[in-house]
Order: C-alpha cells, then structure tokens, then sequence
C-alpha cells in the first residue's frame, strides 16, 4: 500500500489537497511516481491514535 493511503484515514495528517498525493501522473512525463513524506517517522510512531487505526484496518482484513 502507499504511504499515503496509510496516512489518509486520519484528517490530521492530510496536510495536502487528495489530488497532490497522487504519485504518478501520466501527463507529465518527470513526474513519475514521486511523493514526498511531510511527516518524520518520530511523528508516525508517536500517534498512537493513527496506529491504532492502522492496527484496526489491518485486523478487519485480517492481514498481518
């Protein structure tokens, strides 16, 4: 999964209109699969409201 469908359930962390985390863009050809985390990974680990989320998803689609 991409790091932005992670990101996306929590309005919080979307600091970026959904169309800018599109990472490939066809019509332009030196924009491909490009993106560009505006969290650190210190942000990531400390949201335990995110990671429980997280967890939750990957429970219900019982992935591990």
């Amino acid at each position: 999964f991409p790091l932005q469908d992670w990101l996306s359930p929590d309005a919080c962390w979307r600091q970026r209109p959904a169309e800018e985390e599109q990472i490939n863009v066809p019509a332009i050809p030196n924009f491909y699969w490009k993106y560009r985390m505006h969290l650190n990974v210190e942000q990531l680990i400390e949201n335990e409201e995110l990671n429980t989320k997280i967890r939750q998803l990957l429970q219900a689609s019982q992935r591990r």
